[in-house]
């Protein structure tokens, strides 16, 4: 069954709470905007990019994320 736009399930905080999400390119752009999604809904997060320094950058901010980041 699919969920509906008013379903109380979509708009609960902390989803992915216990769950690790795999981002690529996540140092940069789109994948770091869905890192940050992923990490304020309680996601434990494996960032995967071709800069090590972006993805270093991006784990420091990702931090500051409560519940979880890295």
């Amino acid at each position: 069954m699919r969920s509906q736009p008013n379903d109380p399930d979509i708009l609960r905080m902390n989803r992915f709470d216990g769950r690790t999400a795999v981002v690529t390119g996540g140092g940069s752009g789109v994948g770091l905007a869905i890192a940050v999604a992923l990490a304020k809904e309680g996601a434990n997060l494996c960032l995967i990019g071709r800069r090590l320094e972006k993805l270093e950058a991006a784990a420091r901010d990702l931090a500051g994320h409560p519940p979880k980041g890295l």
